[in-house]
This record gives C-alpha cells, structure tokens and sequence, in this order.
C-alpha cells in the first residue's frame, strides 16, 4: 500500500508544479502588456518633448481633479497610435499636445479606429484634459460638451469672451478651432447671430471699400481729364522750365480750373521748409515736363506735401 502511494504523490506533486508555473507565466505576461502600453517608444518621447512650452497660459493651474483644458484639431496622427492636436485657447509657441491612441479608444472607441484605419476624410476636433510633465504636454482625456459645462464652469466664461470677440474682429480670419467651439459653448441661437453678424460687417466693409475704389477711380478720371487740358492750353507757349507752368497757373487765377493738379506743394531742403503756390500733383510732374520738355529748375529741394487747390480752405 505504501508502494503505491509514493508514484501518486509524485505525480500529484508534478502537477501542482505545473499549475504554479502557469499562473506565474500569466503575471508575468500581463506586467509586460502593462509595461509595453504605458511605456513611450523614444521617437513619442522625443515628439513628447517637443510639444512643450511654458509661455502664459489661459487656463487656471490644475487643482484637485482638475487638468488644464483645451479645445483643438488633430493635426498630424502616426500608424504607431499616438499623434499630436492643436491649441486654440491656451497660449503655446509650439501650439500641438501630444495623445495616444488607448485615450480616445476609452470614450470613443469608433473614432481610434478610424485613426488606425486611416478612413477619416472630414477634420476631428475635440475638447480635452491634458497635463505638462518634463516630457512635454499631454492629452488625459477627451470631454464632452456637457462635462466640459459640469466640470469647467469658471472657465467657460473667458472662452466666450474670447469666442465672441474673434468673431467680431474682421482684422483676423476666424480659425476653424473657434468656429467649432462657438457651437460648443453658445447656444445654437447665440452662435448663429454672431455668424449672421460677422457677415453683416464684412457685407458692410466690402461695400465702403468698394465705394472708395469707385471714388478714388473718379477722381483719377477728374485729374486726367485736367492734365490733358492744361496740356492744350500751354503746349503753344513754348515753356522751358517747370516753374514757368506755376507762375502761369497763378498769374491766370487757373486754380480753380486745375483744382485736382495743381495747388500749394510743400519743399525741403536740410532742415528748411516752404511751400511754393502753383505746384503740380508730384504723381503727374514727370508726365507734365515729358510731354511739354520741360527741365526744373535745378533745386536741390525735394517735394514733402503736395495740397490741391480743392482742399485749400
């Protein structure tokens, strides 16, 4: 009986043996899933570190289970799962925090797999936490909308301010970023008459500026009509200089008749100044002496302010 037990307990021995070794061979490859997920390739870190700035900042500094936040576009996204998206309201030099790809497939598993599966045609654009580590900016998570509005209160205020004013500032194109987040953080109604305002003022700008080409073409229609008949009037008295068409024009009170070409024409030479009545318009005196061959009369003064005789009060 004894014999028979000893190869029993053998083998119930080997057994346990086995079953130990398999558990630890389990642990052990789940450590290294754990390490190789949360462990950066040295080009993710290098690309990490290069999205880091510390110029001011926007946001508030984080405090307790809070991270500064961002609202941006994917700008670039590799095959190897990590990518980088812009800023829009912080204030970055470099402008672009790094992501990896297990953080969008934690809250939007269908848009990670797009990203791999490079079948986005159409700009991404998201909310999201990120923190500033010696590597670099990072995204933690993305939010939505309505967690943006329950977690982030105190800040959405300063992003509408900014949001409206970059609307109605017409000296700088509205980026895609702020257009997109106007939806997020106005209301349907808000966003939509800043829209229909912005375009009123530019209607409004189009239309002034055309008005004032259409002016500025009139009047160098007016100037060019005068030219030609100034040109008509003197071309048989054979002058020879230049000042001879001023004291022609003054001498026959013809200041009124040229008022677009003539008029008090302002000359410097060193740190002396004066004005010379019967002046032409600097833009056609070189067309005037070519036509008529005329020569100046050798000063070495220089034209400063030419004033037409219509705008003489």
């Amino acid at each position: 009986m004894e014999n028979l037990n000893i190869p029993l307990i053998g083998t119930l021995l080997i057994l346990l043996l086995l079953v130990l070794v398999m558990i630890t061979l389990d642990v052990m490859t789940d450590w290294v899933k754990s390490r190789r997920s949360s462990k950066k390739t040295k080009k993710e870190e290098t690309l990490l570190a290069n999205s880091c700035d510390d110029d001011n900042v926007l946001h508030s500094t984080p405090t307790k289970n809070k991270f500064p936040i961002d609202f941006g576009k994917i700008e670039r996204y590799e095959n190897r799962g990590f990518g980088f998206v812009s800023h829009t309201f912080a204030k970055y030099s470099h402008g672009k925090v790094f992501f990896h790809i297990t953080v969008l497939k934690k809250t939007h598993p269908e848009l990670a797999q797009k990203l791999d599966n490079g079948t986005l045609s159409t700009p991404i654009f998201f909310w999201y936490e990120y923190k500033t580590t010696s590597m670099g900016q990072e995204v933690l998570a993305l939010l939505s909308p309505q967690q943006l509005r329950q977690k982030y209160t105190d800040q959405i205020s300063a992003y509408i301010t900014i949001v409206k004013e970059a609307w109605l500032d017409l000296e700088k194109p509205l980026s895609d970023s702020l257009n997109k987040a106007s939806f997020d953080l106005l209301s349907l109604e808000e966003a939509n008459q800043l829209k229909k305002r912005r375009k009123t003022i530019e209607a409004e700008r189009e239309r002034r500026a055309k008005a004032i080409q259409a002016a500025k073409k009139a009047q160098e229609k007016v100037k060019e009509e005068e030219f030609h008949q100034l040109i008509a009037e003197i071309s048989a008295l054979n002058f020879t200089r230049s000042g001879q068409v001023s004291e022609y024009i003054i001498e026959n009170k013809l200041g009124s008749k040229y008022k677009n070409i003539s008029g008090v024409l302002q000359m410097k030479l060193g740190d002396n100044a004066w004005k010379f009545e019967g002046g032409i318009s600097p833009d056609i005196y070189g067309r005037l002496c070519n036509e008529l061959g005329l020569e100046n009369n050798k000063s070495e003064a220089i034209p400063d302010k030419f004033t037409p005789y219509k705008d003489v009060h």
